[in-house]
């Protein structure tokens, strides 16, 4: 079952809508778009969705993410229309974005805003992404939905809206929902039956009680309603995400181009298009009444099932019935994995027989597609009646999004069914329970701390939690992220550099503060003012939850300046004083036994000046002449007042997950708090058996990387492509005139002028040297959007002319978009400095290097321009370089490394320098069988003794580094 062309997922940023979009992107979606009211949310799913295997990949698939506001014409209208204008056609449409029923009123005591806060999203939400998408798949072009099946007619285009098994009844105390849940229903069976005959389907899926982390925290709380409401379900279970994403999947695909259920009536609607078909009175009949069986027992189906109105007309006449041939839908309940011509054939892959299994209370039969066993033809109401004893079976429709048969005797008590399992076709076969299929996405089980740690945070506390490298900190966070956003929390993931943004789908402190580094030159109350312009603020007020991964590498100043300038966006004048990061509730990960902040203390907090480095009897000191000194011991977050401010329960995770040797486990453990090791461990770092061909190489120092890769470098054959840095100081000499000297050049090689020595330690190369076939490594954060970071790992796979219509531009008022978009308050300068670039003589061949990621993306890597802002008031000298933003990969560096877990690295710790560097090195590996140390084995001493104010901050809080199993510290 394959789903091709262009999908769009609205609702895509959690729970249901996220998992359609994976499922989607599994079944070979062309072009993915995944929209959401959220849009960091939306992003995160996209990065999900890119990295999922695809049957039969062509490489062209795309996934891009996109704002939307399903209650605004506008932003509908706009998302729409974007997306037919940028890729030509919308072939599919899923709709499940969407608000639960959270307050029990009575309809008497309901507010207007709270009845409108719900139709807005369902009812006006669905019309307006219906009508827009119909508006545009009415006017695309047919196509044929299996290139290989001539049988099935073409298609324009095919929507599914997510309703509810609300839409079938009602519910005490949700007025509001049930309305707008069967307003939904109604505009899906007209709408169906309106562009039937234009080949355009439109559906609906309703589940029932979906998993998730705030229902399953409410269960767990209530263990007498988790009682009574899994008692009726026979697999014990609820409903999960990836389990609607399967029945949504079909009904988006080919396979559903004639839904199977009870006889058609024809007349009703074309029997022939692929739009949604009516059921007819032969299987509404036993919605109203049920079906007599043995002892006058009658058969309905669970109320608390998910229910597929794809296939339900409530207006039809039983007059109106006319002879029918004998019909025999069988459905497997696994269809997601067989191919579409396998659907209709399998045979009664899950049958329960009423005489044996009799149904349990519900109105809705459209959960259940009829099997009819009767030989003869049904007509009119006379006939059904007649023939009701004949219909004695019953096969789960959609049983992977949870339908389960129950049984009730009118007043008899409900008993489970432990499984469907298929009747054996003969006296002597055993009855084989078939595994579940996993849903799309699951995630690992949360271990019990894991499990503690989420329902804490579900609390609002702030927390801060900590661990060893394998513990599973980033599969706790993606928990906590999960459950927040379930309970309807607007949450913001943040990390200090783009390359741990990436890893948590999120983004970086930078962005999310609308700062650049040179705004850590800019006074507290400069970046207090900046945090009131127009997108910041709003980033900041409808924030409800941060979470700060990778919280070691975030400076101390670094986290007090954020902390100020939320607290001034949101300030709330009745508060005498205001709370931390403005009332959000903050969440931090990360291990300070890792790799410490980088540069830290470069400004002064208050000033913006640029701190004096010195040293003292207490160690290494940063002094600004007019607001005091800063020691280098303070540099971790958790020495800010900011941290203090946040009053953090802290919390110490201890089991670990990505590595099961003890004695491997046991040694990292060792070097993580800087014990030494002992003669026996270090032997067996050294010497033990491993498999670390085509391993990465760690090294602690550039120099030794960039040998490595000079070597690689060199083995490779074919032309050599050459790059010369463009390097200028606009110096403002009336404000700064002390900083003439950046200005001054070395000796200039193929390019029209020397590089600057002020530059001499930037990140890009002075001259990069590219050929085909080499592995290199993207050094900015390009696209975080299509997983294109800092630290992105790819091969040149060719080299493409200069056109100076693709080059990158600064977005102009009126102007058509540019291909290429330059952001900022310097991208003028930056267009212009790019375009000399390749310009210049030194750009021999006139050629940009085209690079084929790790991850899928294929890109033109253009030169970037990279402008450092120097002196201490405005206009600000600049000091810029441009060039290629790549370097080789052969080699990285450890700090580059942290947050990856590599199958295979030798690591060499000869240089090692830094406090957590052999940690960091060794830990990256999953097991000794993939790890291999080169080099002096004395570089394992590096760090001995481990930091003192970390060691000194975890036995305050947890009794030591290495906690007992499960720490919390209030």
């Amino acid at each position: 079952m394959e789903t091709r062309g262009v999908v769009l997922v609205t609702g895509a940023g959690s729970g249901i809508g996220r998992a359609v979009a994976q499922r989607l992107a599994s079944l070979g979606a062309d072009v993915l778009v995944c929209a959401d009211l959220n849009f960091d949310a939306a992003e995160e799913t996209a990065t999900l969705c890119r990295n999922i295997k695809r049957p039969n990949d062509s490489g062209c698939f795309k996934v891009v993410a996109h704002p939307v506001d399903v209650r605004d014409e506008a932003s509908v209208d706009g998302l729409i229309t974007q997306v037919a204008k940028t890729h030509g056609r919308i072939d599919v449409l899923v709709n499940t974005a969407g608000l639960g029923a959270t307050n029990q009123t009575p309809i008497r005591d309901m507010s207007l805003a709270d009845w409108r806060s719900l139709d807005e999203v369902h009812n006006i939400g669905c019309f307006l992404l219906t009508r827009a998408a119909l508006r545009v798949m009415d006017g695309q072009d047919a196509v044929m939905p299996i290139p290989t099946a001539n049988d099935r007619p073409p298609v324009r285009g095919a929507i599914v809206m997510l309703t509810s098994l609300a839409s079938e009844g009602t519910f005490l105390g949700a007025g509001n929902y049930i309305a707008a849940k069967h307003a939904v229903k109604g505009m899906v069976q007209t709408a169906a039956i309106e562009n039937a005959a234009r080949g355009i389907r439109v559906n609906a899926v309703a589940p029932s009680y979906v998993s998730g982390p705030m229902m399953d925290k409410f269960l767990e709380a209530a263990p007498e309603v988790k009682r009574g409401l899994l008692g009726d379900l026979p697999m014990g279970r609820l409903v999960r995400p990836g389990e609607v994403a399967d029945a949504v999947a079909f009904l988006a695909s080919p396979a559903s181009s004639y839904p199977p259920i009870a006889p058609q009536s024809p007349g009703y609607a074309d029997p022939t298009s692929q739009s949604l078909q009516p059921t007819s009175s032969v299987a509404k009949r036993p919605l109203k009444d049920g079906y007599p069986t043995e002892g006058n027992k009658r058969h309905e189906v669970d109320s608390a099932v998910p229910d597929v109105i794809s296939l339900l007309s409530d207006d039809e006449d039983d007059d109106n019935v006319q002879a029918q041939p004998t019909t025999h839908f069988d459905i497997s309940p696994a269809y997601a994995a067989i191919t579409p011509s396998d659907f209709i054939s399998t045979v009664s892959s899950q049958v329960a027989t009423p005489a044996t299994n009799p149904m349990g209370p519900a109105k809705a039969l459209s959960q259940a597609a009829i099997v009819k066993r009767s030989g003869s033809p049904l007509r009119g109401k006379d006939a059904l009646i007649s023939q009701r004893k004949d219909v004695t079976h019953y096969a789960p429709l959609l049983d992977p999004i949870g339908m389960q048969i129950s049984c009730d005797a009118r007043g008899s008590d409900t008993k489970r069914i432990p499984d469907l399992t298929p009747p054996p076709s003969s006296p002597n076969e055993p009855i084989v329970p078939k595994p579940p299929k996993p849903a799309v996405g699951d995630e690992p089980p949360l271990c019990s701390e894991q499990a503690a740690l989420v329902d804490l945070v579900a609390e609002g506390k702030n927390v801060f939690y900590t661990g060893s490298a394998g513990c599973g900190k980033s599969t706790a966070l993606k928990a906590i992220r999960e459950c927040l956003q379930a309970m309807g929390k607007s949450v913001r993931t943040i990390a200090p550099t783009g390359r741990a943004a990436l890893q948590v789908n999120g983004s970086t402190t930078w962005t999310f503060a609308g700062w650049t580094p040179d705004h850590h030159k800019r006074t507290l109350d400069e970046l207090r003012q900046a945090a009131h312009g127009k997108f910041v603020w709003k980033r900041f007020m409808e924030t409800d939850v941060i979470i700060i991964d990778e919280i070691s590498m975030v400076e101390n100043l670094h986290f007090e300046r954020l902390n100020e300038v939320m607290k001034a966006a949101r300030h709330d004048p009745g508060l005498a004083v205001q709370p931390a990061f403005g009332g959000v509730q903050v969440i931090v990960t990360g291990d300070f036994c890792q790799l410490p902040p980088v540069r830290p203390f470069q400004h002064c907090i208050e000033c913006g000046r640029e701190l004096i480095k010195g040293s003292s009897d207490s160690g290494i000191t940063f002094n600004c002449p007019q607001h005091g000194m800063y020691h280098e011991r303070d540099k971790w977050a958790f020495r800010s007042r900011a941290w203090k401010e946040c009053n953090f329960v802290h919390v110490q995770l201890n089991t670990i997950h990505r590595q099961s040797d003890e004695a491997f486990i046991r040694i990292l453990q060792k070097c993580r708090i800087g014990e030494r090791l002992a003669q026996a461990e270090t032997e067996l770092l050294m010497n033990h058996p491993c498999m670390v061909h085509h391993a990465t190489k760690l090294f602690a120092t550039r120099e030794e990387v960039n040998r490595v890769n000079k070597t690689e470098f060199e083995r490779l054959k074919g032309l050599n492509h050459t790059y010369w840095c463009l390097d200028n100081f606009f110096w403002q000499q009336d404000k700064h005139p002390h900083l003439q000297w950046k200005g001054i050049r070395k000796p200039k090689g193929p390019q029209s002028e020397g590089p600057l020595r002020a530059l001499e330690e930037h990140r890009f190369a002075e001259c990069v040297e590219l050929k085909k076939g080499m592995l290199v490594v993207l050094l900015v954060n390009l696209d975080l959007q299509s997983g294109l970071c800092n630290g992105s790992q790819g091969i040149v796979c060719g080299f493409e002319q200069n056109d100076p219509k693709k080059l990158p531009k600064a977005k102009k008022t009126k102007d058509k978009e540019p291909e290429n978009r330059i952001f900022g308050e310097r991208a003028p300068i930056k267009e212009e400095q790019i375009k000399l670039f390749i310009q210049d003589p030194g750009a021999k061949y006139k050629v940009w290097p085209v690079i084929k990621f790790h991850n899928g993306e294929t890109r033109t890597i253009y030169a970037d321009c990279s402008i450092a802002e120097l002196g201490d008031a405005r206009p600000y000298s600049l000091l810029c370089r441009t060039q290629i933003p790549l370097a080789p990969a052969w080699a990285m560096t450890i700090h580059k490394s942290q947050s990856l877990t590599l199958d295979r690295v030798i690591v060499n710790l000869s240089k090692a320098f830094e406090e957590g560097q052999v940690y960091v090195a060794l830990s990256r590996a999953t097991s000794l069988k993939g790890l291999k140390i080169e080099g002096d084995r004395a570089g394992l001493l590096a760090g001995l003794g481990g930091n003192q104010e970390v060691q000194e901050f975890l036995r305050t809080k947890f009794g030591g580094v290495n906690g007992p199993s499960s720490s919390i510290c209030e």
